[in-house]
């Protein structure tokens, strides 16, 4: 659909370029295709009250749109996405208009699974329907578009509606923090200050995110020390581990531990695996194993902290010890979650994991993946086996790093789409440094930008470069 390849970054007016695009038959069309057994059976299974809710729903004999907003509304609370966007498509075939909290939490499904086609069409039948946003609205609408790797369509819809609250720059700042754009949340923190708004701790929190996506420390420890005496706000225990999580990634790791001690705060075990994961990233073996031996005894079946662990070891070549902890995971029943990468398409969700052979064109896939290997690496590119966790010899350990999900994904958006076009990429895990590297040099040859958001932040890629400057 051309519709979705035009670059919005060239409209002059957003919204009306958005309101043009209501006219796209593709929501009524899909909508006319659902039959009531293929909505059903996307309900099968669901827990709890949302069973009663749905009894009920079916048995009413007439359906204004406050019972059909309200079943969406259920819908999302359950995490049962799926449910409630075909939902919608039921709704839309009556020609009944959602209610304004609908489109609100149909963003919200839209961002979260990162569907940007679908999220746009969402955003376009609301300019039809809605004249009259309100705050909610506009926050889960620009946080959508973040969500979807679009900073700038974020930005357009932010400064395009007249009503903006303290949520809306946190979001706002927020977005721009994960997108490595500090500066311009600085200014906006400025800007707020200046509009009246007084920032709570959210939005000093989401400051301080900022600064740590983009390593700059000495600014993030300035803001965190000044919270109560310039903005009368003392931090939380987010604030500390914002902190924590700032100094380790940079490599502090003796301070991160000490700022864990002094804190007024006992440190909880999401905490300890941020500075074991950066252990890992530094190679500091000794402080990851004091660690490791206490989050195996606190949380002995949890497959992160073997992971980490693992890791520190691979990086340091230490295959011995890297296959001791996956034989102790073994032989303890632990399973590590699968790393899984997906891309939308044409309306359709792709979705690969490692040495994924289960799409109808792997073949061509695969193909189109080692010749772009070829390519990168004519152009420079080094696998790093650092990242390769097994102990097999240099080639084997090159070629498992060959297949992973997200280049099988970039791969697979190469051949789908027209030369030129961005892609975006989403990724379940944290992306590994040597898909990293790859992805700069898949930019360098193929002149895409490509958009890849992980578990942590997004990075944005083009000519050979990344939004993160290599620290994340």
């Amino acid at each position: 659909m051309a519709v979705h390849t035009v670059g919005f970054a060239q409209c002059r007016n957003f919204q009306d370029r958005v309101y043009k695009e209501a006219n796209c038959p593709t929501l009524i069309t899909a909508a006319a295709k659902c039959k009531l057994k293929e909505i059903m059976m996307f309900t099968v299974g669901i827990p709890g009250a949302l069973e009663d809710v749905k009894a009920v729903f079916d048995d009413m004999d007439t359906l204004d749109p406050v019972v059909w907003s309200s079943m969406i509304s259920a819908y999302v609370n359950c995490k049962e996405e799926e449910a409630a966007l075909l939902t919608f498509y039921k709704m839309l075939c009556q020609d009944i208009t959602p209610r304004q909290f609908v489109y609100s939490s149909l963003f919200a499904i839209c961002g979260s699974m990162s569907m940007l086609e679908m999220g746009r069409q969402v955003h376009a039948h609301s300019l039809k329907n809605i004249t009259d946003n309100d705050a909610a609205m506009t926050n889960a609408l620009l946080t959508m578009y973040s969500d979807c790797g679009c900073i700038d369509d974020a930005w357009r819809v932010f400064d395009s509606n007249d009503i903006v609250d303290v949520i809306s720059y946190n979001s706002m700042i927020l977005a721009l923090g994960q997108h490595a754009h500090p500066k311009e949340a600085v200014e906006l923190f400025k800007r707020m200050k200046f509009s009246g708004l007084i920032p709570d701790e959210v939005t000093l929190l989401n400051l301080l995110s900022a600064f740590n996506h983009a390593g700059l420390v000495h600014e993030g420890l300035h803001l965190f020390n000044s919270m109560l005496d310039i903005e009368g706000i003392k931090p939380t225990y987010q604030h500390y581990a914002c902190v924590i999580d700032m100094l380790a990634r940079s490599g502090e790791i003796e301070e991160s531990m000490k700022t864990i001690k002094e804190m007024p705060f006992e440190a909880e075990t999401p905490l300890w695996r941020i500075v074991l994961g950066a252990c890992s990233k530094h190679g500091d073996i000794e402080t990851g194993m004091k660690i490791a031996e206490m989050l195996f005894e606190k949380e002995p079946y949890e497959p992160t902290n073997y992971i980490l662990l693992g890791n520190i070891y691979a990086r340091l070549g230490r295959w011995t010890e890297t296959e001791n902890i996956r034989s102790l995971m073994e032989k303890s029943g632990i399973d590590g979650d699968d790393a899984f990468s997906w891309i939308e398409m044409g309306q359709r969700t792709h979705r690969f994991g490692v040495d994924d052979r289960a799409h109808p064109i792997s073949e061509e896939i695969y193909r189109n993946l080692d010749r772009l290997m070829g390519s990168i690496k004519a152009a420079g590119y080094v696998p790093d086996t650092s990242f390769a966790t097994h102990s097999t010899g240099k080639n084997r350990r090159e070629e498992s790093l060959r297949y992973h999900c997200e280049k099988l994904a970039f791969a697979f958006g190469d051949l789908a789409s027209p030369s030129g076009d961005t892609l975006r990429i989403m990724k379940n895990l944290r992306v590994c440094g040597d898909c990293h590297s790859a992805y700069k040099y898949f930019s360098l040859v193929t002149g895409r930008k490509i958009v890849l958001r992980d578990n942590h932040r997004f990075h944005h890629f083009y000519k050979g470069a990344c939004s993160c400057r290599d620290y994340w």
